[in-house]
């Protein structure tokens, strides 16, 4: 395929999921909002939150297994006309319970990012260029995260939060005009790219859990989770309760955590593809930047221990910063083990177990918070990838493609 529909492909899956993550993300910013107008505790977030990671982690192997049997076109594009619809119904919610349901919706819907971006990804380019692409849809991730903060800030100060909803899940919809405008000629070109490639098929899981190495990224991935979705959905609030944020100072200041992200996402894409270029295997590359963001995560203890509010802030910058460099590594090791035709059920397989164990975790934040405070909390997410990468160490031994097929 020409670099230019490379590009082209890049360019989509960048936007998709900055898309996806301002549907996702606007709940949070608006968290302090909603939650003093409808007087939500912590532990009734927690537990919005966790209707979002349930579905989320209960559709990831069936979207990733619907994706290997009916291409990336489509399976993209039914995604996004999902989650949009189930961003705009927030609109309607009355409280914790309508909350929980629409965020169910989304979490089903938004469960085909990355499976689906991980397989295009590997099937329209070269194994030494994926880690670049999987690290510019990583920070597609973060910069979402980022400009959600505030377009989300100045939507609620203006619209009101029941707009806000209505007028992120439309974002969608452009992106799909987009897409299925300009996607046809890049599909033939793909169809020809990959005629007389392996067919899609159905994973056996029983034979997929039999092999230490999927053992190892699904530990990581259980260890390591939750630390994102933690500074993801709990940040605004930590700043607003704990710090005194409000939601100007939310809008003004609140994106700089996600743009740090966003830097550690390409950084880490860019880093590998230097490494293998002067002839690092892949093997030493992957777990050389995991070890970089492991080594450095324990920082994040800090945070609530700092008096000064702007160190705090910029402790916090630093660690997402570190979990997108860690994140970005760690998307990129499925497609080395496995083939092109497996990658999204196995990238879906393994990422359901991330969301779960995130899910958990959310119910656990929420007790915590009401019942103590948040330093129990930062401490357990800085420890959580030093752990994940003793998992991976053991199970992977050499991180190349595996000789058979599961």
């Amino acid at each position: 395929m020409p670099p230019r529909s490379r590009h082209f492909i890049l360019a989509l899956i960048f936007t998709c999921a900055v898309i996806n993550y301002i549907d996702r993300q606007a709940l949070s910013v608006a968290a302090p909002t909603i939650t003093k107008l409808l007087n939500m505790t912590n532990t009734d977030y927690s537990r919005v939150l966790f209707c979002f990671l349930l579905a989320y982690a209960l559709f990831q192997p069936l979207c990733g297994w619907l994706l290997d049997k009916f291409g990336t076109v489509t399976g993209f594009a039914l995604a996004v006309v999902w989650w949009s619809a189930a961003c705009a119904l927030h609109a309607l919610a009355q409280g914790p319970v309508s909350f929980g349901a629409y965020r169910f919706l989304l979490g089903a819907g938004e469960a085909a990012l990355i499976p689906a971006s991980i397989k295009a990804i590997t099937e329209w380019l070269p194994q030494n260029q994926r880690a670049a692409g999987i690290g510019i849809m990583n920070s597609g991730i973060s910069f979402g995260g980022m400009i959600a903060t505030p377009i989300v800030g100045t939507l609620l100060l203006t619209t009101g939060w029941r707009s806000m909803f209505i007028i992120t899940g439309a974002l969608g919809f452009v992106w799909l005009i987009v897409w299925l405008l300009f996607i046809k000629g890049l599909t033939k070109e793909h169809v020809e790219l990959t005629k007389g490639a392996p067919v899609a098929q159905r994973i056996d899981y029983r034979a997929l859990l039999r092999r230490k190495e999927i053992i190892g990224i699904i530990l990581a991935r259980v260890i390591s989770d939750p630390a994102w979705y933690f500074y993801m959905f709990w940040l605004p609030s930590y700043l607003s309760s704990q710090r005194g944020f409000d939601i100007k100072a939310l809008r003004d200041y609140g994106w700089i955590p996600f743009f740090t992200a966003t830097v550690g996402a390409l950084f880490s894409g860019w880093l590998a593809s230097r490494l293998l270029a002067r002839g690092w295997t892949t093997d030493r590359t992957r777990k050389a930047i995991l070890l970089i963001a492991a080594a450095l995560m324990p920082l994040g203890v800090m945070v609530t221990f700092v008096p000064n509010v702007w160190l705090a802030f910029a402790l916090v910058s630093l660690v997402t910063l570190l979990i997108q460099i860690w994140a970005t590594s760690l998307f990129a090791i499925p497609s080395d083990l496995f083939r092109p035709s497996q990658v999204a059920s196995v990238v879906g397989f393994a990422t359901a177990t991330g969301s779960a164990s995130a899910m958990l975790f959310q119910l656990f934040v929420g007790e915590l918070v009401d019942r103590f405070s948040y330093a129990p909390v930062f401490v357990i997410v800085a420890l959580m990838h030093p752990v994940a990468l003793v998992c991976i160490s053991k199970f992977i031994p050499r991180i190349e493609p595996l000789e058979a097929a599961v």
